[in-house]
Formats: structure tokens, C-alpha cells, sequence
């Protein structure tokens, strides 16, 4: 790889790492808010309503749970195949328990526990595909 292509993946990095900070941030302030202000509440349970009779939701959250086990094999598999030194490591350990963390959150919570459970699913869900982009370019880096 030339140092132009370098530049470009870490300029990718760092693009998607913004992205995946600001998508945690936006998700604490919808939980926090959800639980503290009445119209926040209130918003979610008609989304909630909303979306399971407009869309298959139960079909949505396999589909995500799925793709989180994809991802953490398609991760577990790629660190085997690279050569392994401290900075990959940690990057797959990370990786691995960010994937780990959202495929718990998804399955062992409900909209019945977590009133934005529907929208907080689709965001973990982008921040899931961010990571593994970030993952994948960083492991193509020389």
C-alpha cells in the first residue's frame, strides 16, 4: 500500500470513530431521556407502537442478532488469518467485546424493560457496522 491509500483508511478511521462516539452519545441522551421526561416516554411508546404495526419488528431484531454472530466470527476468523501483534490485539479484543456487548444488549432486553429498545436496537446496530469497518480497515494497514 502506498502512503496515499494509508492516508485515506486512517482519515476512514477516524471519520468512522466520530461517528460511532457521537452515535453513543446520542444513545445515552435517548435512554436517559427516555427515562426522566414524561414526552420522551410518551414519544417512544407511540414509535414503539408504530413501527411493530407498520413492520415485522420480531423479524428486524433476529435479522440484527444474526448479523452481530456474523460479525464476531467474520472478526475471530480474520485475527486468526493476521499476524498477530499488540496493536491488532487489542484492536480484536475491543472489537470483540463491543460485539459481544450489543449482541447481549439485543438479546436479553426487550421494549417491555427498555422503552427505546426499537431505536436503540438500529442505532448499536450502525455503531456495530462502524466497528467492524473500522476493524477491518485498520487490520489492512501496513
Amino acid at each position: 500500500m502506498t502512503k496515499q491509500q494509508n492516508k485515506k483508511k486512517i482519515i476512514m478511521i477516524f471519520i468512522s470513530l466520530i461517528i460511532v462516539m457521537g452515535m453513543f452519545i446520542g444513545i445515552f441522551l435517548i435512554n436517559h431521556y427516555t427515562k426522566t421526561k414524561m414526552g420522551m416516554l410518551r414519544h417512544m411508546v407511540y414509535l414503539n407502537n408504530k413501527w411493530e404495526s407498520k413492520y415485522p419488528m420480531a423479524i428486524y431484531l433476529n435479522i440484527f442478532k444474526g448479523l452481530g454472530i456474523v460479525f464476531i466470527i467474520l472478526n475471530i476468523l480474520r485475527y486468526i488469518k493476521s499476524n498477530k501483534n499488540f496493536s491488532k490485539t487489542i484492536l480484536f479484543l475491543l472489537n470483540i467485546v463491543l460485539n459481544i456487548s450489543i449482541l447481549y444488549f439485543l438479546v436479553f432486553y426487550n421494549k417491555e424493560s427498555i422503552k427505546s429498545y426499537y431505536l436503540l436496537t438500529i442505532c448499536f446496530n450502525i455503531i456495530l457496522i462502524f466497528q467492524n469497518l473500522i476493524f477491518n480497515l485498520s487490520f489492512n494497514l501496513k
